[in-house]
């Protein structure tokens, strides 16, 4: 059982790591692109929608699949409130990442639209973008907030053993 645990700490800890890695390269690929000309923030949008597909979603499922099976490996974990809190807002960012995936997509096909209509709509491209980076702030508070609670274990209810 003690193998078990230490298994699952691992791989919560070395998907949490490639987790940070690709929100990273994620919000400096949105922060980064140029709006214009629309190819190329098109191409950066690719390359974004590329790390959010391939990297960003299965380092999240191992993070959320680890700690769930940690909780229910480890009898501490199950009775504190903080890895309660942090299996709900864990799977708030799951729901936050499809969410975003999907809507990467969505704004592919917009660009790919506006690219290949002659007068693109400038207020349509900074919406998409605005979108984009607030859904990546977002998470990346949600991220923090679970980094906080596994690092600190508030107790957070009544007989909590944190």
């Amino acid at each position: 059982m003690r193998a078990l645990r230490i298994g699952l700490k691992i791989s919560h800890e070395a998907g949490s790591i490639v987790l940070g890695g690709a929100f990273a390269a994620c919000l400096v690929l949105a922060e980064s692109a140029p709006p214009e000309p629309l190819r190329a923030y098109a191409a950066a949008h690719r390359q974004l929608a590329f790390v959010s597909s391939w990297l960003f979603v299965p380092a999240l499922g191992v993070v959320v699949v680890s700690g769930l099976l940690a909780i229910a490996a480890t009898k501490a974990y199950a009775n504190a409130g903080w890895a309660w809190v942090k299996a709900l807002t864990g799977m708030a960012l799951v729901e936050g990442t499809f969410l975003s995936v999907a809507a990467n997509r969505h704004h592919a096909e917009d660009l790919a639209a506006m690219a290949a209509s002659a007068t693109p709509d400038p207020e349509q491209l900074a919406e998409i973008m605005r979108q984009e980076r607030t859904g990546l702030w977002l998470m990346l508070l949600l991220c923090a907030v679970n980094v906080v609670l596994g690092v600190w274990r508030p107790r957070l209810f009544r007989g909590d053993s944190g």
